[in-house]
């Protein structure tokens, strides 16, 4: 499944470019992200139920020179977009709406690149659960 997504206008956590940003959502697919123009960081944490790396974060700035990273099953992913931006994104499964969910990218506890930074974040986003809060359902 394929996709194209751009975005404008804000930078910050998840889903943003002003300071925008995207909570990290996750699901039971895995995906390919690459960016076709534009400038992001992307974070990627460990959010499998059993995983000795649960919790841990790994960030990665995307550009148009930059490889594309693969976000495994049970990984949240989240962007904070420093200008507008287009992804391009290829899924290993259908979108699942009643497998999306996450965690809330304003959480103290994760190690987020954009910790401090303005944050623009929609209601729902604010609204997800903390770290110690949220019940993994993907497996190691």
């Amino acid at each position: 499944r394929r996709r194209h997504t751009r975005f404008r206008g804000v930078t910050g956590v998840q889903t943003c470019a002003l300071p925008i940003c995207f909570p990290v959502t996750i699901g039971q697919q895995g995906k390919l992200i690459r960016v076709l123009s534009g400038h992001a960081t992307a974070c990627i944490i460990d959010l499998r139920k059993g995983s000795p790396l649960y919790g841990h974060t790994e960030s990665f700035e995307l550009t148009v020179e930059s490889h594309a990273i693969y976000v495994p099953p049970g990984y949240g992913n989240s962007y904070w977009t420093h200008t507008e931006v287009v992804y391009h994104y290829v899924c290993t499964e259908e979108y699942d709406f009643w497998s999306d969910h996450g965690v809330n990218p304003l959480d103290s506890e994760i190690d987020y690149p954009w910790k401090g930074s303005e944050i623009i974040l929609s209601e729902k986003d604010k609204n997800l659960p903390l770290l110690k809060d949220f019940k993994p359902t993907a497996e190691v």
